[in-house]
């Protein structure tokens, strides 16, 4: 590829008017102040029960262990469920409690439970379980799914039954269903309004109970609940393999290999992820003092997920995640843990959430074009240019955004791993850019996992 001499060259001087026919020019002019990291904590709205006419919901937040009041940050919002809500002014790296309130004529109806939670995080979910009895209630639904982990005897079945909240006695709703690794919950009876707890348990082919479930607290109507069970079963012993007898014609099927027992679930990484880190699963059987490493170089990214093939059928375990960072001396320093997880094997969707505490800070290295060929004919005056953004140590992703304006995006707005890219300018237009950058090799665009953006910096090439 040619390239022009001039391409190389900052001009810094004012030119003399129709002193010069052609010049490159690159100016790193008055940079924008230093963005502060992006911080946004969102998810949805659990809404069960019945929505009363005139009812909104209220946000607040406040530093967790501050000690001060909570303040709203947003209000007259729709109570509808499964409805997005977001905190876009949180800190980067602090974290937040935050708690949602169904407001009726100024009266609160119902709230959340608080929410511990580390900016920036997604996906978060605020539960509001919505009692207002009607003078006539309506029949109406509880529905969602029934989850066992551990071992499922052949022959075994589910039980679920429920009770009015703040009564004694239990009673059936579903008997006899199958045991199985998963299947659908649907309560058809339940009372419009009404707050009930519902619990599973997990019976054997001679009516003992080998595993219950937590109680699920839920007010009707509700969709999308989640009972989990775990069986306490042992998985029996297979026999001695029989001593080979060498076959030479027409030989008996072979069975099929028994699957490998497994944990598997995923990370809901809710901040930033420090540069040279990873999330180290450990584990240990639930009743030992040591933890042993079960899986190491988890990606610290949300969503990410993870699989443990070594466990025993049966057999229940503690699990915990570590976010780990390894410093310049070849240690590691422990960066953020999560909540601790007994769960028996085998098991699926475990999720494991970390608030990691942490905020990257936002780059400052120069950023630089290279003008490399101009395209001067009919209807073009344009140039193939390169930017160049200074690397950051550590960094795995980047995100650039070019634009026409201070901030705008209109020609670039995309993620990669170099630190180069490529692409077309008009000719004697300035062009501004700026990037931020994430430790992990694969973050999408737009996730809490970049750094804030750094200044920008226009550009221009001209002929």
């Amino acid at each position: 590829m040619r390239f022009k001499l001039a391409t190389f060259f900052v001009i810094l001087v004012a030119l003399a008017s129709g002193a010069m026919l052609a010049y490159i020019f690159l100016q790193k002019g008055p940079s924008a102040t230093t963005q502060a990291p992006q911080a946004t904590v969102s998810g949805i709205f659990d809404v069960n029960g019945v929505i009363p006419s005139g009812a909104s919901i209220t946000l607040t937040q406040k530093e967790y262990y501050s000690g001060a009041q909570p303040s709203v940050f947003a209000s007259n919002l729709p109570v509808v469920d499964k409805s997005p809500w977001s905190f876009a002014v949180a800190g980067t790296g602090k974290t937040y409690e935050i708690q949602a309130q169904v407001i009726v004529n100024g009266v609160v109806v119902a709230s959340s439970s608080p929410l511990d939670v580390t900016a920036p995080a997604d996906e978060e979910v605020l539960a509001l379980n919505i009692e207002a009895p009607q003078q006539q209630p309506v029949i109406t639904a509880i529905s969602g799914t029934v989850t066992v982990n551990g071992y499922i005897p052949e022959g075994s079945t589910i039980t679920v039954q429920g009770r009015k909240l703040g009564a004694q006695k239990f009673t059936t709703i579903a008997q006899g269903l199958p045991g199985q690794t998963r299947q659908a919950l649907d309560y058809t009876k339940a009372l419009s309004g009404t707050t009930y707890e519902v619990q599973g348990t997990l019976l054997d082919t001679s009516g003992q109970v080998i595993g219950t479930s937590n109680i699920l607290t839920v007010t009707a109507p509700a969709s999308n609940e989640v009972l989990v069970l775990n069986s306490s079963a042992l998985a029996p012993t297979p026999a001695p393999s029989p001593t080979p007898v060498v076959v030479t014609q027409n030989p008996l099927p072979t069975s099929q290999p028994t699957p490998p027992v497994a944990i598997s679930g995923s990370i809901n990484f809710n901040g930033a992820a420090p540069v040279n880190s990873r999330i180290v699963l450990f584990q240990k059987l639930m009743n030992d003092q040591n933890y042993q490493v079960a899986l190491d170089n988890i990606s610290p990214a949300d969503g990410t997920t993870w699989q443990w093939n070594a466990p025993k059928n049966s057999t229940w375990y503690t699990l915990i995640a570590i976010l780990k960072q390894r410093q310049n001396d070849g240690t590691d320093k422990d960066i953020a843990t999560s909540v601790p997880t007994t769960i028996a094997a085998p098991a699926v969707s475990v999720v494991m959430t970390i608030n990691s505490g942490f905020s990257l800070s936002a780059p400052g290295g120069p950023i630089s074009i290279s003008c490399q060929t101009y395209n001067g004919g009919p209807n073009q005056n344009t140039w193939n240019v390169g930017i160049t953004f200074q690397a950051v140590n550590g960094a795995g992703s980047y995100w650039y955004q070019v634009g026409s304006t201070n901030g705008g995006t209109d020609l670039i707005n995309s993620a990669g791993q170099s630190n180069t890219i490529n692409t077309t300018i008009k000719n004697s237009t300035t062009y501004y850019a700026r990037y931020a950058y994430a430790s992990a090799a694969v973050a999408p665009l737009g996730s809490n996992q970049y750094s804030g953006f750094s200044s920008t910096t226009p550009l221009q090439c001209s002929h």
